[in-house]
């Protein structure tokens, strides 16, 4: 009986053993890096399923001419865009389809800064006749332009605190025959106010180089409603001279939500008045934010809320509004209001948890451009964030 068990004991070991060696040498050839890719790559093609596919097809003269200004802002350099638009990028005609969706329109070359043409793919502005994937005017980006997720990750929670989120999402694209995945970003269009729900409004943008210090505003070049125009200037004018109270003429509950996001973020991009639009809404006589281009910035000792650090923008980058909102005690009760809410760890638990699954696909569809990327959101600073701002709050 004895030696029985004892060579059931043996030849246990004698498998474990030769299964350790196996083991070994799968790791030692590379077997199992081998592996973990094509189980990667079966998830790629997998989430590629569950997104959005949009086919662009263009004559090789114009793609061509497209591809040659990409190489000539290549050899530009990291000069900036100029963003008065005494620059002009061309445009070339193109064919899109999207589902049943097709339209013709343009394509011009997206950005101000060479992080959007230097990386494969470049990004780029789009303009439709009809709308494809929701949207007549659109940005098609190279992930990394919009911190991979960290953009989108703002977006969402903008729906959630029931703002005028801009939709982004991970788009599967067919240019010209070759595929590729881009960062889908709707931008602003009547389309978009439709699906939001508004019927009488207008996008309105303020317009405040630091060269001239004039205080304007900027509307679309197309925009059907004189009358929309009209009354929002005259609104802003009386705003601007004092005459107006700003709870008259813009939504402060929206606005101290958009601003409490920015300072979880400790982010003031999305406030440069070149990228932040307003909403006019017709039937309030109010206006309310539609922000892009969130950062995570992880600032040490430098954190600060945007109550404080707009009292900088001597050049009024970030228009006059914050100016005359920061003055008002109504306003900040709002606006501490929210910084409490987005400053508790359950407001980031809950909203990672509800997204989870879409942040998962979004790791596995950046997997084959960036393998190295761990993280598409640096969560661990949004809570570093969190604990300032409750320490702020409470001091």
């Amino acid at each position: 009986m004895f030696f029985k068990n004892f060579k059931k004991i043996i030849l246990i070991l004698l498998i474990l053993s030769l299964g350790f060696v196996g083991i070994y040498f799968v790791d030692l050839f590379g077997v199992q890096e081998k592996i973990n890719n094509q189980f990667k790559k079966v998830s790629f093609y997998n989430a590629v399923k569950e997104i959005p596919r949009i086919k662009i097809k263009m004559k090789k003269e114009e793609y061509n001419q497209l591809i040659h200004q990409r190489d000539t802002l290549l050899e530009r350099g990291n000069i900036p865009w100029a963003i008065d638009g005494t620059e002009e990028k061309l445009k070339v005609k193109a064919k899109f389809k999207s589902g049943k969706a097709k339209s013709k329109g343009n394509i011009r070359i997206a950005g101000h800064f060479w992080d959007h043409w230097k990386r494969d793919p470049f990004s780029m502005k789009v303009r439709t006749k009809s709308p494809i994937n929701g949207s007549s005017r659109f940005n098609l980006l190279n992930s990394r332009t919009r911190g991979h997720m960290t953009d989108w990750f703002a977006h969402k929670l903008e729906l959630d605190a029931g703002l005028n989120a801009l939709n982004s999402e991970y788009v599967w694209v067919d240019f010209n025959g070759e595929d590729k995945v881009y960062l889908f970003e709707g931008l602003y269009d009547h389309v978009f106010l439709k699906q939001k729900g508004f019927s009488n409004a207008v996008f309105v943008m303020e317009y405040t180089y630091d060269t001239t210090r004039q205080i304007k505003l900027k509307f679309p070049e197309k925009e059907p409603s004189t009358a929309l125009v009209k009354r929002c200037s005259s609104l802003y004018d009386s705003l601007c001279s004092g005459s107006l109270s700003p709870m008259d003429f813009i939504d402060y509950k929206k606005m101290a939500k958009f601003y409490a996001l920015g300072d979880l973020y400790q982010s003031t991009h999305q406030y440069y008045h070149f990228n932040l639009r307003y909403i006019f809404n017709g039937e309030t006589n109010k206006i309310e934010p539609v922000g892009r281009e969130y950062w995570i910035e992880d600032k040490g000792e430098n954190r600060a809320l945007f109550l404080t650090s707009h009292l900088n923008d001597s050049t009024r980058e970030y228009g006059y509004i914050p100016e005359v909102l920061f003055k008002d005690t109504t306003f900040k009760k709002y606006y501490y209001k929210e910084l409490e809410a987005v400053s508790q760890k359950s407001f980031l638990d809950k909203a990672i948890k509800k997204y989870q699954s879409d942040i998962e696909r979004g790791k596995i569809l950046l997997w084959r451009r960036y393998p190295w990327l761990k993280d598409p959101i640096d969560f661990k600073t949004l809570y570093t964030n969190q604990v300032w701002l409750r320490e702020n709050l409470n001091n």
